[in-house]
This record gives structure tokens, sequence and C-alpha cells, in this order.
């Protein structure tokens, strides 16, 4: 694929942005990890890692030209985790977690290597706070 100096210095220029805010959760919640390029540009055809550095495997998902990397992904985020591939043409790189546990807990980091971008996230899952019973 050609691209325009324009369109080189443009995406030189775009930022990897997470929230800065950890994102908190309850057991069986469904959280997505916020994160988009600024200004938008079409990450479609880019590979986009989201990785836990304190796991291994590290990888959470991998999608590569094109599609998920199954091969890669830690075993504990089996069947979890989606990317938005309809929104990637917008920047849009967020991941969406399903069932989170508590072990879901730590920090996420999003990276667009081809970019040489990369951005980081924390997820913290809680236990339930338990129900106190008043007489």
């Amino acid at each position: 694929m050609r691209r325009s100096v324009s369109s080189l210095v443009y995406r030189a220029n775009s930022q990897l942005i997470c929230s800065h805010q950890p994102i908190t959760a309850l057991p069986g919640d469904d959280v997505i990890l916020p994160c988009h390029l600024e200004p938008p540009i079409s990450v479609s055809d880019e590979t986009v890692e989201w990785t836990r550095p304190d796991l291994d495997p590290k990888y959470i998902h991998l999608h590569q030209d094109g599609r998920f990397i199954y091969k890669t992904q830690n075993p504990s985020y089996f069947q979890r985790t989606r990317l938005f591939v309809d929104e990637l043409m917008t920047g849009n790189v967020s991941m969406k977690i399903f069932k989170v546990k508590v072990s879901d807990t730590g920090r996420y980091q999003c990276a667009l290597p081809s970019l040489q971008k990369e951005a980081s996230i924390q997820l913290i899952v809680t236990p339930q706070p338990l129900e106190m019973n008043l007489y």
C-alpha cells in the first residue's frame, strides 16, 4: 500500500490515548478498555496488540492481517476479548473483556508497532462487597 508524504506525517503525529483513570469493575462485569488515536486515522491494516507485560504469555488480544490471532493469546482470556473491528477505520482500538475476574486486575498495554505507538491503562476488578444485614 502506498501512502503520501502528508499521510505519513499525519500518521506520525497521531497520539495513542488510553484513559488516565483506572477502569473499575466487579467480577462478572463486561468492561471496555478505551483507547484511540487522536487525530483519528485508520488502523484497519495495522497490527493491534493488547498485552499484560506481567503475564506469560503476555498477549491478551492480537489483531494482525485483519484477523484475531488466537494462538498467542493468554489462555485465561480465551473467548473473553474482542476489538471493535468496524471502528479500526476511525482509530478506535478499544478492547472489550467479557466476564472479568479478580485475576484480570492489572496494567494493560495497547500497541501499534508499525506506528511506534503505545499506551497503557489500569483495570481494577474488586471482589463484590459483602452486604451487611442490619437488624
